[in-house]
């Protein structure tokens, strides 16, 4: 994985991730996406890195061949993450 992906993964941590049912990860130059299982709202996450240490989150909502983006918040700082994706998806993170 890049820099930023492994970034994020340790920032998210593994038993979130495992908790979220994530999987097919995919990374760029400065994000992570990734596929979640079990919330009715969304099932795709983008995290991306922006030029002044903030994240941009992307919440997509995928079925078939449409895709719809539930929501984009911008300005998270990375101890954010647990609860926007919490309350996004409506899943936990944590035990």
């Amino acid at each position: 994985m890049s820099n930023v992906a492994e970034t994020i993964v340790q920032q998210l941590g593994k038993p979130a991730l495992f908790m979220l049912g994530a999987h097919t990860f995919t990374k760029t130059e400065d994000s992570l996406c990734f596929k979640i299982r079990g919330s009715q709202e969304v099932n795709l996450i983008q995290i991306t890195l922006k030029p002044d240490d903030t994240y941009t989150m992307e919440f997509w909502r995928i079925r078939g061949l449409e895709s719809k983006c539930v929501k984009v918040l911008s300005g998270v700082y990375w101890d954010m993450l647990h609860d926007l994706i919490e309350s996004e998806t409506g899943l936990c993170t944590s035990l």
